[in-house]
């Protein structure tokens, strides 16, 4: 029966690309049998003309050229980190000019258009900058803090640091002869 089967699909195969008819014939024992050539009692099938598929020619694959959107930022703090480095938090700053770096850090670093302010003693010091460290003169003895404030173009706050204590030592003016220990950079300097 297989290859009866097979038979038939090849014949179809051939009388389908040859253009020439199949004919199909039943034999006194009901056997069927196809054949390309007509023979006594054989009918002809009719077959249609083959469903055929051409496909579109192949085109160049083009590039992208709509704009690429890029996502929206999450709404969230638009940083997650601004913080003093120095003076530590509680820490002595000894000085008898009564100078203090403060060093601060953002993450990520300062976007377009922001800027650090810095807040001692709850009050602006100085103008806005892009940079991450502040000189500050003429601090007086005893407790001070400091805190880093990011601005935008607009000057509205966007994020802060939390507020640094930080004492400031000098030496006594009553003693200005009194030098301290070596290292601990207390120079009485000259008496007020």
């Amino acid at each position: 029966m297989r290859s009866l089967i097979t038979s038939l699909v090849a014949l179809l195969a051939i009388a389908l690309l040859s253009g020439a008819g199949i004919y199909r014939h039943v034999d006194e024992d009901g056997n069927v049998s196809f054949s390309d050539q007509p023979s006594e009692g054989a009918e002809l099938i009719e077959i249609e003309g083959s469903s055929t598929y051409t496909p579109p020619p192949r085109t160049q694959r083009r590039e992208r050229t709509e704009p690429r959107i890029e996502p929206e930022p999450e709404a969230g703090p638009a940083y997650e980190l601004v913080q003093i480095l120095s003076p530590a938090d509680q820490g002595t700053v000894r000085d008898n000019e009564g100078r203090v770096t403060v060093r601060t850090e953002t993450r990520p670093p300062l976007r377009d258009g922001h800027a650090l302010a810095l807040l001692v003693d709850g009050e602006p010091h100085g103008q806005p900058q892009r940079g991450y460290s502040f000189e500050l003169t003429d601090i007086h003895r005893g407790e001070h803090s400091v805190q880093a404030v990011v601005i935008d173009g607009d000057g509205e706050p966007v994020a802060e640091s939390e507020p640094h204590v930080f004492y400031m030592h000098q030496a006594s003016q009553l003693f200005p002869n009194r030098q301290g220990p070596p290292g601990t950079g207390i120079n009485p300097g000259p008496a007020r």
